[in-house]
């Protein structure tokens, strides 16, 4: 696989609450300067960029926000798909059911990331198990943004009780994250 991407769109929605929670200098400030340069400038919700740099910037989050440790991250991944899906996906959300909106999972981690590959590896009534597999070493606060933004997606699409568990990642050495997500109809 090349290496993986992130859609500009994602970025941009994290630097938005970084700079409404005036966190966003102290966190740039934690990065190296290869990967705060990649941050500094204007984001391109249109542009792709390097998804290993956006774990860096999710972990510097995580240590920017002590009281919640990785649970940011969650929270994060919740913002990125509320800013994610509030445009043209709004109104698919509104028609479709969970199942067949997560259903279509893969498709939809393609218009988000690049270099990655989101397949359902089981199916059944409101329960569904995911893989992801890239080249980019996640870390835990990472992985937990992936599950925030199922959690909201699942949500929008009027899945009721949402709850994503994490049983295997590749932060701990695992070949493929896989992440089961249930919900109540």
């Amino acid at each position: 696989m090349p290496d993986a991407q992130i859609k500009g769109t994602c970025v941009a929605s994290v630097m938005r609450l970084l700079r409404e929670e005036h966190k966003q200098g102290e966190v740039l400030g934690r990065l190296g300067q290869r990967v705060r340069d990649v941050f500094s400038g204007p984001i391109l919700p249109v542009s792709w960029y390097p998804l290993q740099s956006y774990v860096s910037l999710l972990d510097a989050i995580q240590t920017s926000y002590p009281a919640e440790g990785r649970e940011v991250g969650f929270r994060v991944g919740r913002r990125v798909m509320q800013d994610g899906l509030s445009s043209v996906y709004k109104v698919v959300l509104k028609v479709a059911s969970p199942e067949m909106v997560l259903k279509k999972a893969g498709m939809l981690w393609g218009f988000y990331f690049q270099g990655s590959k989101l397949t359902i590896v089981e199916e059944h009534p409101c329960n569904l198990l995911l893989s992801i597999t890239d080249d980019c070493r996640p870390t835990p606060v990472y992985c937990l943004s992936l599950a925030g933004g199922m959690a909201e997606t699942a949500e929008r699409a009027g899945a009721r009780d949402c709850r994503v568990i994490h049983p295997q990642c590749r932060a701990a050495g695992a070949k493929a994250c896989l992440f089961r997500i249930t919900w109540d109809e």
